[in-house]
């Protein structure tokens, strides 16, 4: 009887393993899933990450012009992807050239046609206050276009730019979870299966 239970807790852990899901690499771009980093590449504490022409403070409906890039030691394939990113801003508004970006899931991410490149420009028009803090949020990988995700790496940044009126904390909010509304219901299931299972086996 004993030997039984413990099979259906195994059976049930499996089960619940297998229904986590998982963050797909995209070259199309990626949604909020890519808030908790690519899962299909290896973190790399080595990427550097710069976003260059941000303010010391901003005035309100003002843009500015920035660049997003990537320095990595993983060699570019030609004609292949190198890159890609995804881009969240708390405050303003965001414009990329639309070939190779566009707006998804509460962010901007790479288009195909843009990952064939570390770097890339938009604007940032600030918002209609000035006595307010934005946050900039990064995840990007650097990829050596052999159609696969090994030899590839991603990492993430956060710059705060306070507003020229802004008199508050500096310090970036605590960092994103990366779980969806439907990972929380598959994580929240899972772990009731688990401990269901788990009184199962233990009670007399």
């Amino acid at each position: 009887m004993a030997s039984t239970l413990r099979m259906t807790v195994v059976i049930g852990l499996l089960l619940c393993m297998g229904f986590v899901p998982s963050t797909p690499a995209s070259p199309e771009g990626v949604g909020q899933e890519g808030n908790q980093g690519c899962q299909c590449h290896a973190e790399d504490t080595e990427l550097g990450i710069a976003l260059s022409g941000l303010p010391e403070t901003y005035e309100a409906n003002t843009t500015y012009a920035l660049t997003l890039s990537l320095t990595s030691g993983i060699e570019a394939g030609m004609n292949a992807s190198q890159g890609g990113f995804r881009l969240v801003v708390t405050n303003g508004t965001l414009q990329f050239d639309t070939e190779e970006a566009q707006p998804l899931e509460g962010g901007w991410t790479h288009r195909s046609a843009g990952t064939e490149q570390r770097a890339w420009s938009f604007q940032w028009t600030a918002p209609a206050d000035n006595d307010s803090r934005t946050e900039f949020r990064v995840w990007a990988n650097a990829v050596n276009g052999n159609q696969a995700p090994t030899g590839d790496g991603w990492a993430a940044s956060t710059w705060v730019v306070p507003g020229a009126a802004y008199t508050g904390e500096l310090d970036a909010s605590p960092g994103i979870d990366g779980l969806s509304g439907q990972e929380r219901i598959f994580l929240g299931v899972a772990l009731l299966t688990i401990a269901g299972l788990l009184w199962t086996s233990l009670r007399p």
